[in-house]
């Protein structure tokens, strides 16, 4: 009998599946890692809104008015809520963009921020006491993922602060 050189059909078919789903495989990862990144990227981006807002409330005078640039607070004792309006309507708070670089082109990323004042005395408005809990929420749009079709994160930091003369 004699042996034929070459590869038969069924190998050639074979071969040719395993490498087009360990393509696939590769591929579909590549997509994956890129939302994690922007994922990540929004995160942090949202985490240094927090931070930018909080040193400033470091800086602030406690029971003055609050500057022009912050967003209006709520005094209330709850946490806050999303609105149920359009992402792109003044049912939301203040907005903050911050331009981002993605594969070396400028992008932007709109976040929406919402003080809520445990008393309003730290904004001189509500009762006269020597502490108050602010607490900024940071929403941003992220699309892509199947569990959150509205696409709308949060990242919410609390902070207390006191009066001048008053033990904490």
């Amino acid at each position: 009998m004699k042996r034929r050189l070459g590869a038969s059909m069924i190998e050639l078919l074979a071969a040719v599946l395993v490498l087009g789903l360990g393509g696939l495989a590769l591929f579909s990862t590549f997509g994956r890692n890129y939302r994690v990144s922007v994922m990540n990227r929004n995160q942090i981006a949202s985490a240094f809104v927090a931070a930018s807002f909080f040193e400033e409330v470091e800086a602030h005078r406690y029971g003055a008015d609050f500057p022009t640039s912050w967003p209006s607070p709520l005094v209330c004792d709850q946490a806050p809520t999303l609105p149920t309006g359009a992402w792109e309507t003044a049912g939301y708070p203040t907005t903050q963009s911050l331009p981002l670089w993605v594969e070396g082109n400028q992008v932007s990323q709109v976040f929406h921020r919402q003080v809520v004042l445990k008393n309003g005395s730290f904004a001189g408005k509500g009762l006269k006491e020597n502490w108050d809990e602010v607490t900024l929420t940071v929403s941003w749009r992220e699309s892509g993922n199947p569990n959150n079709p509205s696409g709308i994160k949060q990242f919410t930091a609390r902070r207390m602060v006191w009066r001048e003369n008053a033990v904490p």
